[in-house]
């Protein structure tokens, strides 16, 4: 039962753990964010050095193609001479498919908004995950290492196995991804109860990942 008459509940389930919540609104946006994965990009690749520092020898002969002057007999160290390829250019430009879920909750007990709490900060540092993989594709680090960011798929940001359920939000939403969490300061039903509460704030996505070309 909602502690306030007109709210709605809300149950949140991950793993083996299910606790209720309730809200007085939510707002769903769809919206796209794009970026783009610089390890796919042929003039990335020709740039970086080797891991001891190496870098390539790219000249071009009387017709004016572009050879490279091999001097190391290491499998990463022959580049990539002409442009991107279509296939690789579509690898890099990729964006998120967004359905974003704004809710204002209504007072919940604080037990249960400490779980959504620990799940946002876990949710936040996946997030840093990501903003982290962009970084070190532009950062100054080693060929080898720059290829071996070509097979991440990011999934770790579209299946959380944390998932909504309630009215407010047409059914159950699965893998959200929490994006920003925030409570009141925590008081005492005055229903007699003796039950803290809380109210709270929250905004979560649900995201797919694909390539800007679709």
């Amino acid at each position: 039962m909602a502690i306030l008459p007109g709210s709605s509940l809300l149950t949140f389930t991950f793993g083996s753990s299910s606790f209720d919540t309730y809200v007085d609104e939510v707002s769903l946006q769809y919206t796209i964010e794009t970026f783009i994965r610089s390890e796919f990009l042929h003039e990335r690749l020709r740039e970086v050095p080797l891991t001891d520092g190496t870098l390539p020898i790219v000249n071009r002969n009387i017709a004016n193609t572009p050879h490279q002057q091999i001097l190391s007999c290491s499998a990463d160290f022959a580049r990539p001479l002409g442009p991107t390829t279509l296939s690789n250019f579509n690898s890099a430009h990729q964006r998120f498919n967004i359905q974003r879920y704004s809710i204002k909750g209504a007072p919940t007990l604080s037990t249960n908004l400490v779980q959504l709490a620990v799940k946002a900060f876990a949710h936040r540092k996946l997030l840093n995950n990501f903003e982290y993989h962009l970084a070190k594709s532009n950062g100054d680090i080693g060929r080898s290492n720059l290829v071996s960011l070509q097979d991440e798929t990011f999934s770790y940001l579209t299946n959380t196995s944390v998932n909504m359920t309630g009215a407010s939000v047409g059914g159950t939403v699965s893998n959200i991804l929490i994006i920003d969490f925030s409570t009141s300061v925590a008081y005492e039903a005055t229903d007699g109860s003796g039950e803290i509460i809380q109210e709270w704030n929250m905004t979560a996505d649900f995201r797919t990942i694909e390539s800007q070309v679709n």
